[in-house]
């Protein structure tokens, strides 16, 4: 099912924000943080998409965990940081509240702001989140394909990277395969349907990723 969502990527003419006091922040981050993380992929574990919606909540989505604020709100928004630099500023304020804002493609906190990717709708009905599990591999990356993600979720939750590096690794290890097994009439077309049927894909949907 495609999503009817609105989206101005990058740009807006508005601000978007979310207030709550600073331990409540701080106790979201903390959640986060003690998530269980995957050592070889520190830098992709440690990202966290935050999506603030305008009915006062924001959610908090990182490898392993995903947790929700409940807070004053305006617009619905939603932006890539890494948690640890968030949590760092949030702390970095002088107050009780701290308010959280966007705006183009700044996230500001306190008196400091930062670029990042940022997605603005004209609706709640926003980008689904793709939940990394703790240890994904190649083979959970490319069943993402069969799975009905749009072409902007893939791209807004930062995996068109690594699901086409996963189709080229797989490519590889099929021609591996080929070369030990084609003296007994083995084609390579049928070892990558094979493979392809185990993953619950079909060629066709691998052609955006070529």
């Amino acid at each position: 099912m495609k999503n009817k969502s609105t989206i101005f990527n990058n740009k807006s003419t508005i601000m978007v924000s979310a207030t709550a006091r600073k331990t409540e922040w701080r106790s979201i981050l903390k959640k986060l943080k003690a998530a269980p993380r995957s050592g070889n992929k520190k830098a992709m574990n440690s990202q966290c998409e935050v999506t603030i919606f305008r009915d006062g909540k924001v959610d908090f989505v990182t490898a392993g965990i995903s947790v929700s604020l409940h807070c004053r709100t305006t617009g619905t928004v939603r932006f890539i940081c890494q948690y640890e630099y968030l949590a760092e500023l949030i702390e970095s304020v002088r107050s009780r509240e701290v308010t959280i804002a966007v705006k183009d493609e700044e996230v500001t906190v306190g008196l400091i702001s930062f670029k990042t990717s940022v997605t603005y709708f004209d609706n709640d009905s926003v980008l689904r989140t793709i939940k990394l599990p703790i240890d994904y591999d190649d083979a959970w990356l490319i069943r993402l394909i069969a799975q009905g993600y749009t072409k902007e979720e893939i791209h807004f939750n930062r995996l068109y990277v690594q699901i086409e590096l996963a189709l080229q690794r797989l490519e590889l290890r099929i021609s591996k395969a080929h070369s030990q097994l084609k003296e007994f009439g083995v084609k390579k077309s049928d070892l990558r349907e094979l493979v392809y049927n185990n993953l619950g894909i079909l060629p066709e949907q691998t052609i955006y990723f070529k």
